[in-house]
């Protein structure tokens, strides 16, 4: 229904009062907006159970569910849930009820998930690092001079490769471990780790090939047998790797920051309430509350600050888009200068 419909007085107020009296009332979700295509007003869903009017305890009590901030931006002017956030939903309303099978089932399966990136990942590293530094390297040492040797050398960061040869050697053995009493997540030091990783060997990637693109012209090396197979075939097959290697990364922060998401909050796998999040209330609170049936009104608001998101990275992240915005700014205003002196003008 419409937002308006769980919070108007008059006689939407008289029906949900009924509708609160009977103790069938048991789940109230507050969604945000742009979750249909010709409204983008908000809504609110409202889930009833009979059975529980017939047990007391049961009867006296309702999940507010706020999830106005719980989404996934399809476009501009559409929003859905992922596959992810339904289950972490589910999840919430399973332990409201005293059910933790969708919970367990749910984290279960995001560290299964993380667990079999991981595997792909650590392969995947070890066929990057070993690419180079057993053929490519050594074909470069052996087939070009010394000078380009030296300009390759001033031009590589060895930071960029050996993240990922740590992530090689580190990551072989990390696992998660699905345990009942114990559910832990990657933690922040492998998460930016593997961020690093990845961004270094993008960098490391692209100075290669720019590299080999001009050596290659030496002695019209691309026509060697031993420089087509050991240097550009194997470069064509790193950047294959490192596309598998990079979606993990990305699935691994992904799937991490889902489970993080609900274990963060729900730790031992047993329901709390959460402020901004979810709230169990008495038909009571709901009276003196002139029967809204908003969750808003009920859960509170979250601490503003997103502790997951890495400020310092964005922050890096702008400042070099700001940077090359203003380069291009500058060559289109000499262009356009330039325009106008040919114009005469």
């Amino acid at each position: 229904m419409a937002s308006s419909a769980s919070d108007a007085g008059h006689s939407e107020k008289d029906l949900r009062q009924k509708l609160v009296e009977t103790g069938a009332v048991d789940v109230m979700v507050s969604i945000g907006t742009k979750f249909f295509y010709t409204r983008s007003l908000p809504c609110t869903l409202w889930f009833y159970d009979r059975a529980k009017e017939s047990d007391a305890k049961r009867a006296d009590k309702t999940l507010m569910l706020d999830l106005r901030d719980v989404y996934r931006k399809v476009s501009s002017n559409l929003h859905d849930f992922t596959p992810e956030q339904l289950n972490n939903i589910q999840s919430i309303v399973g332990l409201y009820r005293g059910e933790k099978s969708v919970f367990n089932k749910t984290v279960e399966g995001y560290f299964t998930t993380i667990n079999e990136h991981l595997t792909e990942l650590t392969a995947k590293a070890q066929d990057l690092v070993s690419d180079y530094r057993s053929a490519i390297l050594p074909t470069l040492e052996t087939a070009l001079p010394k000078l380009w040797l030296n300009k390759w050398n001033e031009t590589i960061d060895q930071d960029d490769i050996s993240f990922t040869e740590q992530v090689a050697e580190e990551l072989v053995k990390t696992r998660l471990i699905y345990n009942e009493k114990t559910l832990v997540t990657l933690d922040k030091t492998v998460l930016d780790h593997l961020k690093k990783a990845k961004r270094g060997y993008n960098n490391f990637l692209k100075a290669i090939n720019s590299f080999v693109k001009e050596a290659g012209k030496e002695d019209d090396l691309r026509k060697n047998k031993d420089w087509k197979i050991n240097v550009l075939d194997k470069l064509k097959k790193m950047g294959t790797d490192f596309s598998v290697y990079s979606q993990s990364i990305d699935q691994i922060l992904y799937f991490n920051k889902e489970a993080n998401w609900l274990l963060s909050r729900f730790p031992n796998g047993d329901y709390a309430d959460i402020a901004g999040l979810c709230k169990v209330v008495s038909k009571e609170e709901i009276a003196q509350n002139d029967y809204s049936l908003t969750a808003g009104r009920y859960v509170g608001v979250a601490p503003q600050i997103d502790e997951d998101f890495d400020y310092e990275e964005r922050m890096a992240e702008i400042k070099v888009e700001l940077q090359s915005l203003n380069e291009e700014a500058i060559s289109f205003a000499e262009q356009i200068q330039l325009n106008l002196n040919e114009l005469g003008l």
